[in-house]
């Protein structure tokens, strides 16, 4: 695939409620535009975006997947991004990329709960829009009815551009209002008008003419004067409102007979807007899709690849990005080495020796980039605002499969809690918010724990801890340890109870003990109760150093939290995507 101008190019999100055939719009575009030689069907795991063995056995996309195309000159990069409300944060994502959101709608269930959410997504970025109303095809499909939910839900900014040659079983093709030309069968042939729906398509046509004559001064006289507008002047008004997001046109067809999808394509490439036609705004100057611009780019998606490892998906907005050359973080205040650039689709990557402003791409093995990072020129840096990503709904925790795994509750005495020795001095108190540190010791029989102690009435003492074996002896060691009272630990599921006694210099836990990673909770013994939290995280070069050569060591974090008086059970958040 050739180099293309910013004024050549178009980024387009697909995105809407799942299982309104998102994913087979996007391959039917390839498949139509001859970037494939077959029809992919998702019933068959085959597209090219729905690559991931998760998505071919579920059936519906998880991740967003970058399909470009070519088309009349143009260069068409298809975002295609999952539907369901657990993805939300790659439908995010794939909005930062795209220069407008496609919603796609079932013509027989119209506007759904994802629908809505899509919607309300590309609101909150003031991205242009456009809907295609698919699956007209379908039994019940009601393309009038369709439209008017549109225009009760999302106003009379929603016209139509195409409409339908038949329903249900008997769906020919579409009529695009621009041309006033048909598109029959799906291959896409050319046709007059059928005569049963002339007087529609010119009814139709009339609104379309209104609503693009509004977008220009020059255009509303001339229409007003009773004149008629040429077909250039109507694409450049319907272009102009859709930048101006006072039209959203509505397109139609079925993506599994790839019925209205060459229409979609033209009218992609004649009326959505480039990425020439949008500068993105920062704190200072637009930055302009210029390739000789200075490089600014955003990092919209982070993956782990087989075969390249960690791949990062990027949009540039100016400059060219180039392979083997350096980039400036501007989040992390760090260059990054830039290895091989490629360009994507789907799971396939070609290796190019460079990316241009308002095209896709990725680069791999970056280590300090995340998502939603700024890739620019260290002379002339620019943060773009960062990506938005849904909160978390829910709260859950991950804990490993093993046998002969229990649940360990930790309680302290009724005795208040021990102080730490901070840098005020011994026997004070720190300040709050202050910590403790406790140097880290072990071998491969033994756990080894990172302590820090506080005095606030939040985190209290977090334990870094590197399980070895299942059962094993423990050791907390540290000059800065006041002495403990007696700690003990109740018996749980597979272990036995161990007690601490602590001195000036060191504190032993010893004993048979199995260790979890799950959520624990405590029965209140008093106003010191404390609940425990176990969380898995990556383990450690220096953690996997002193489990010496022991066999799958797990780094497990445990953190204990001052408690109320009942029974609580403790919470932790999923995080979001890297």
């Amino acid at each position: 695939m050739k180099e293309y101008p910013p004024q050549k190019i178009r980024n387009v999100a697909i995105i809407g409620h799942g299982s309104t055939g998102k994913t087979s719009l996007a391959e039917a575009m390839l498949f139509a535009s001859g970037a494939t030689n077959r029809l992919g069907r998702v019933e068959d795991g085959t597209t090219v975006s729905d690559w991931d063995p998760d998505e071919q056995k579920r059936g519906f996309s998880v991740n967003l997947s970058v399909v470009p195309s070519e088309w009349n000159g143009h260069k068409l990069n298809v975002v295609d991004a999952p539907g369901y409300a657990d993805f939300m944060g790659e439908v995010k994502c794939a909005l930062r990329a795209a220069d407008l959101a496609l919603i796609v709608v079932c013509g027989a269930s119209g506007i759904q709960v994802g629908s809505e959410f899509a919607w309300q997504f590309a609101d909150e970025l003031s991205l242009p829009r456009a809907v295609f109303i698919n699956r007209m095809d379908r039994e019940n499909a009601d393309f009038n009815g369709t439209l008017e939910q549109l225009r009760s839900n999302w106003g009379q900014k929603c016209v139509p551009l195409q409409i339908p040659i038949g329903s249900q079983q008997a769906l020919k093709g579409v009529v695009d209002l621009l041309t006033m030309k048909a598109y029959v069968g799906d291959k896409g042939e050319q046709q007059d008008v059928p005569p049963e729906l002339a007087d529609e398509a010119k009814a139709q046509r009339e609104k379309l003419v209104e609503a693009a004559a509004e977008t220009d001064d020059a255009l509303i006289e001339k229409y007003l004067g009773g004149e008629e507008l040429t077909q250039e002047e109507l694409a450049k008004g319907i272009r102009a409102g859709i930048m101006a997001g006072s039209i959203v046109p509505v397109l139609t067809g079925s993506a599994t007979k790839v019925f209205g999808v060459q229409a979609l394509m033209e009218a992609i490439g004649a009326m959505f807007p480039s990425p020439a036609d949008l500068p993105v705004k920062t704190d200072g100057d637009a930055v302009k899709a210029d390739p000789s611009g200075p490089l600014v780019s955003l990092v919209f998606k982070t993956a782990a690849d087989p075969y390249v490892g960690r791949l990062t998906y990027f949009r540039v907005l100016s400059g060219t990005f180039k392979a083997d050359s350096q980039a400036w973080n501007a989040n992390r205040k760090t260059a990054e080495r830039i290895g091989p650039v490629y360009r994507i689709s789907g799971k396939s990557q070609e290796q190019v020796s460079q990316v241009t402003a308002g095209d896709i791409g990725a680069v791999a093995k970056l280590t300090a980039t995340k998502t939603g990072d700024t890739l620019c020129s260290k002379e002339k840096p620019v943060t773009l605002p960062p990506i938005s990503f849904p909160e978390p709904a829910f709260s859950a925790a991950v804990s490993p499969k093993a046998a002969k795994l229990g649940r360990i509750t930790i309680s302290a005495p009724t005795s208040p809690m021990p102080t730490a020795v901070s840098r005020r001095g011994p026997g004070r108190s720190p300040r709050k918010g202050q910590a403790s540190r406790v140097s880290i010791k072990g071998s491969a029989k033994k756990i080894a724990i990172a302590v820090a102690t506080g005095i606030t009435e939040k985190a209290v003492i977090r334990q870094i801890i590197t399980v070895v074996t299942s059962t094993a002896e423990m050791a907390i060691s540290g000059a800065n340890m006041r002495p403990f009272s007696r700690w003990r630990s109740s018996k749980a599921a597979g272990a036995r109870n161990i007690a601490c006694v602590s001195s000036r210099q060191k504190a032993t836990f010893s004993g048979s003990v199995t260790v979890v990673s799950s959520f624990t909770s405590v029965s209140p013994t008093g106003s010191s109760s404390m609940a425990a939290t176990m969380a898995t995280s990556p383990i450690s070069t220096e953690a996997a150093a002193l489990a010496g050569r022991a066999a799958a060591p797990v780094l497990l974090e445990l953190v204990i939290r001052k408690a109320p008086q009942k029974t609580r059970r403790a919470r932790c958040g999923p995080g979001v995507q890297d």
